[in-house]
């Protein structure tokens, strides 16, 4: 299947033609513009976007996003204590594969969400920085503070 044209575009420096890395797929909190290796000209970043730029519904969505990667790692832990109740021949009991389960989901859930915070924290460090909301400005994707 050949590429159409948005997807040369989107992996290409539009005023160099280097090679750039290529888009995701999903929308992802981070700085939107970025510099080109070979020639340094600014870039526009495909699915990139502030925190404070993002509506309510890409927010809601990156935060299930995270809350189920969380549980899919989260439930890990119970066949792990399946695993490790058979090699010490241990018997399987509920309770103990429940607090397993709980443990697994709240270690997942707080890695999980660490890691969101941190990512919303540099993007409302970098949208304090005026000279950053001028390129975004200039760039069209925010709108001037009045």
């Amino acid at each position: 299947m050949a590429a159409t044209g948005d997807e040369i575009d989107a992996q290409r420096c539009p005023h160099c033609g280097a090679a750039l890395a290529k888009a995701g797929r999903r929308a992802v909190v981070g700085r939107p513009l970025s510099e080109c290796i070979s020639c340094g000209g600014v870039v526009l970043r495909q699915g990139a976007s502030e925190w404070a730029l993002l509506g309510a519904a890409q927010r809601l969505d990156l935060v299930a996003h995270h809350a189920l990667w969380a549980l899919a790692v989260g439930v890990v832990a119970l066949p792990v204590y399946f695993v490790a109740a058979k090699a010490l021949e241990r018997p399987w009991r509920p309770l103990n594969a429940a607090i397993c389960l709980a443990a697994g989901i709240a270690l997942a859930g707080g890695w999980m969400g660490s890691r969101l915070a941190l990512t919303i924290r540099r993007s409302q460090r970098r949208m304090r920085d005026p000279m950053y909301l001028a390129k975004l400005v200039q760039h069209e994707l925010a709108e001037p503070r009045r």
